[in-house]
């Protein structure tokens, strides 16, 4: 917040203190995956790596085969550089925190006009256990969050443009995250559609917004279908479960306490 640091400063400064937790992650564990969901994908770009074949089976995350986006990343780092699985797995996490990061501070900026405004988001979200714990892990949730991220980023700099192909790296982001995270695209096309409703509502409207949200909208109809028989059973369990806590809760049914853990 001090105004003797540039915005470049502060910039770099932020991007360091996320990449700094992250890196608490690999130095628990510096060469091996550990936890579930790491050790559910790890065996996904094992096949991909072995096979040359997308969406084969997976007996720990049955639905994450669907969605391979993060293991064609880190296979294609380690094929290009020679590093082990696990190597280029921490590099791909790498890229996707600086690309959340500055994608992050950028969006801020350009809704605040500063720099120090989009830094201090950046923090205070890092601050969540979601970033720290899950969102470090090599999941497919850690790359598709980020991209996400950056694919809103992408938009609002295409956006004054009328040219259709102005929408060309919007919509790639897009897919990217389609291909890559079930619910996170999902989210993103919610995201989009409530920013269309309140230009609506405020009558101002955003060029091309309208199409980019109904191109989502279609590749995740899309994906969903193809990987129907995984993902709709999974996305409906966990629905079901999310409502009934909210139900719970809402009638005092709820043994979850507020800034506790189960175990106190």
């Amino acid at each position: 917040m001090s105004w003797r640091l540039s915005d470049s400063a502060k910039v770099w400064f932020t991007l360091y203190m996320s990449l700094a937790l992250l890196a608490t992650r690999f130095l628990q564990y510096p060469n091996l995956f550990a936890y579930h969901d790491e050790l559910a994908h790890q065996g996904i770009a094992v096949s991909i790596d072995q096979t040359g074949h997308l969406f084969g089976p997976n007996s720990i995350l049955p639905e994450a085969a669907y969605y391979p986006g993060m293991e064609i990343a880190t296979t294609a780092i380690q094929h290009l550089t020679g590093l082990s699985l696990h190597t280029s797995g921490f590099v791909m996490l790498s890229m996707a925190r600086i690309i959340m990061t500055l994608a992050l501070i950028w969006i801020i900026q350009r809704i605040t006009g500063s720099a120090t405004a989009g830094c201090l988001t950046a923090l205070i979200y890092a601050a969540s256990q979601e970033y720290i714990f899950f969102n470090s892990q090599f999941s497919y949730a850690s790359l598709a969050l980020p991209l996400g991220f950056f694919c809103v980023y992408v938009f609002t700099r295409r956006a004054e443009s009328a040219n259709s192909l102005a929408l060309v790296p919007s919509v790639a982001v897009a897919i990217a995250v389609v291909a890559t995270h079930h619910l996170t695209s999902l989210a993103l096309v919610i995201f989009l559609w409530t920013w269309w409703a309140l230009t609506r509502f405020t009558k101002r409207g955003v060029t091309q917004l309208l199409p980019f949200a109904t191109i989502s909208l279609l590749a995740v109809a899309v994906w969903t279908w193809f990987a129907r028989s995984v993902v709709v059973p999974y996305i409906t369990e966990t629905l079901k479960g999310n409502l009934a806590s909210v139900a719970d809760f809402i009638h005092g049914h709820s043994g979850h306490k507020f800034f506790s853990n189960t175990a106190g």
